[in-house]
């Protein structure tokens, strides 16, 4: 009877809220996930996982949760980051890489795209999106001369740009411009270019690498 009297009368700022020491629920959710962001720790990210978050903050929980595993692991996570977050950079870009594991360049190179048009700075990245379309994608003719351009406003000088830019150029058919690209990239190689590598540029445009 006197314990149940005690919390009748108690204040409401004891009785009815947890104690001055204990962290706000906001408060704890900011730090739950800041722990799985620093730590990147799978077992941190599990934890902030089971709060009560806003979208965002659960959507990044589920992307460092992700990033935390095994390379190459399934993207469901992923796709439920995206759920809650669509404009989320990073989810589309790791998705891309999941996919990409599994050999389907297909799938991967618009995931590639999307993330690269949500966050201007990653325009270098283009390149790298130019040379998966250069090793073959259905559906990637369209598209494939457009995104070397845009890897060239990025880097204009770049001779792995010229070059990709080259061979692409070839693949469709437009020789001299290739041409042009490769002899293009040849000014901007260092001078001490093995010579061998220099004359099969210029003479068969073949794919290369820095």
């Amino acid at each position: 009877m006197g314990l149940f009297v005690f919390f009748m009368a108690a204040p409401t700022s004891i009785a009815q809220s947890t104690p001055p020491s204990a962290p706000k629920p906001a408060a704890a959710g900011r730090d739950a996930v800041r722990a799985c962001i620093e730590q990147l720790d799978i077992f941190p990210c599990e934890r902030a996982e089971k709060l009560r978050l806003p979208p965002k903050d659960k959507a990044e929980v589920l992307i460092y949760k992700y990033s935390a595993g095994p390379l190459c692991s399934p993207e469901l996570p992923l796709d439920k980051a995206l759920k809650l977050d669509p404009q989320n950079v990073l989810a589309y870009f790791l998705k891309a890489e999941a996919i990409l594991c599994t050999g389907n360049r297909d799938a991967a190179i618009p995931l590639y795209i999307k993330a690269i048009e949500l966050n201007p700075e990653w325009k270098p990245y283009y390149v790298d999106v130019g040379l998966l379309m250069n090793l073959g994608c259905a559906g990637c003719d369209s598209i494939v001369l457009k995104t070397w351009q845009l890897a060239l406003e990025s880097s204009p000088d770049n001779p792995r740009v010229l070059a990709g830019y080259g061979n692409a150029l070839l693949t469709q058919k437009k020789t001299s411009e290739a041409q042009a690209m490769f002899r293009k990239a040849l000014e901007h190689l260092p001078r001490f270019s093995e010579p061998r590598l220099v004359s099969a540029i210029l003479r068969d445009g073949h794919p290369w690498d820095f």
